[in-house]
């Protein structure tokens, strides 16, 4: 197969398209867990489904067996994000019990298991180094080195702060937030409860009628108008580009962070803007395989396209010599800090300097607004010229992001579409 589609529901099924026709071409039933991300290795040999708990792995040319030819165990609840190592020696996952765990595939148990002290919504690979990045629901994004296990680099962005071009990251409060606490995440919650026919119709087949949301909807929306800058918000989504350049974090109040993570234990920041209307829900951001693009899911029914490409040449800023600089502050990991032999991050958080430096705005480059309720995830293509998104209302699209035209719609699932892979990679 040289295109591999996949998407997955709340009607615990997982769907396999002729990705030009919007034929199903198989489906898979995950009847005990509804499927929360989905993941294609890179040689287009196994999809992997993040369930509750199970990880589970699927032969993708095996058409003849419904079942995983591998579940993998060691979360203890809802598996939220996944991905794999580019030579897929493992499998590095990120769940709401708190964890970051790596499999190395050769065993259905865990090799290696990092504590983020929070439930955990989303983890990135560095294309070239042995780290991986993950977000939480306490706020914080973090930098995990697989060579010496431990946590090097912890960041805590302003939830609230005004967006500007000018890098302006204010200083965080460290206490957090109850309400973004306990409403951080919509698309998985620490419940188990929450992972039931009932709360998928309520909250995301039909998040958009008032009288069937569920009371956790509600407060969602009532947290995020009510701003209070200095709080924490839950971080959604966490990328870094292909080259390595940038990485991104995305918080569940719309607002996006860009950062030069060169220096894994330094990263300097590029940028940080809102993405989606006040009091709107961000789902998921990505950035496409060519490094130019930016994609950003939401409650408010659209996906978005950011440029994000940075300006070549960063020109320092002019101070005069007999005024004191004053740069913006971030939260960042204390040197002096370490982790336990467990991977527990044990750094302490405390305010330091950003390095001052000339800030860009990604520039908004194209709005879908073709789906009916919210939209939960979205892939590229390969080429980065195409798009796929899930939604709520039961339908994933394929989008010409020349054209920003739907290109083939893929109808099937009975509730809503939550997770889309997409490898059509000609290697």
């Amino acid at each position: 197969m040289s295109v591999i589609l996949a998407t997955a529901s709340y009607d615990h099924k997982i769907r396999f398209w002729e990705a030009p026709s919007g034929i199903i071409s198989r489906t898979l039933h995950c009847p005990d867990s509804q499927v929360n991300c989905l993941e294609i290795t890179p040689n287009k040999q196994f999809l992997a489904a993040g369930c509750n708990p199970q990880i589970r792995l699927f032969e993708i040319n095996d058409t003849s067996n419904p079942n995983a030819v591998l579940s993998l165990e060691g979360h203890t609840s809802s598996v939220t994000s996944l991905g794999f190592q580019r030579d897929v020696r493992y499998l590095y996952s990120g769940s709401e019990d708190g964890t970051v765990k790596i499999f190395d595939l050769r065993s259905p148990s865990f090799s290696r298991s990092f504590d983020c002290k929070a439930p955990v919504n989303c983890v990135a690979h560095h294309p070239t180094r042995n780290e991986i990045v993950s977000g939480d629901q306490s706020g914080a994004v973090k930098v995990w080195d697989l060579n010496s296990s431990k946590c090097i680099n912890e960041i805590v962005p302003d939830a609230f702060g005004a967006s500007s071009s000018s890098l302006s990251l204010d200083p965080v409060n460290t206490s957090t937030s109850a309400a973004a606490n306990t409403h951080a995440n919509a698309h998985t919650n620490a419940n188990a409860n929450a992972h039931t026919n009932t709360h998928a119709n309520n909250t995301h087949a039909n998040p958009d009628n008032s009288s069937t949301s569920s009371s956790s909807s509600l407060s969602i929306q009532s947290s995020i108008q009510s701003p209070s800058t200095g709080e924490r918000a839950s971080i959604q989504s966490v990328d870094i580009s292909d080259d390595g350049r940038t990485c991104i974090a995305a918080n569940n109040h719309s607002i996006v962070f860009l950062w030069d993570p060169t220096d894994s234990t330094n990263f300097i920041p590029l940028s940080k803007f809102r993405a989606h209307p006040t009091g709107t829900y961000l789902t998921k951001a990505k950035i496409s395989p060519d490094c130019r693009q930016l994609v950003t899911c939401s409650s408010d029914q659209t996906a978005k396209l950011f440029d994000i490409t940075r300006p070549q040449v960063q020109v320092p800023v002019p101070v005069p010599a007999q005024v004191p600089l004053q740069v913006p502050s971030q939260v960042k990991s204390n040197p002096s800090g370490g982790t336990n032999t467990n991977g527990t991050c044990t750094n302490t958080a405390v305010p330091v300097p950003v390095p001052a430096a000339v800030g860009f705005t990604p520039t908004l480059t194209l709005t879908l607004a073709q789906h009916q309720k919210w939209v939960w995830d979205a892939v590229f293509s390969a080429d980065s010229s195409y798009l796929v998104t899930a939604s709520s209302d039961n339908i994933a699209r394929l989008f010409n992001l020349r054209t920003g035209e739907v290109v083939r719609q893929y109808e099937g699932h009975q509730f809503a579409v939550t997770c889309v892979a997409l490898n059509d990679s000609s290697t």
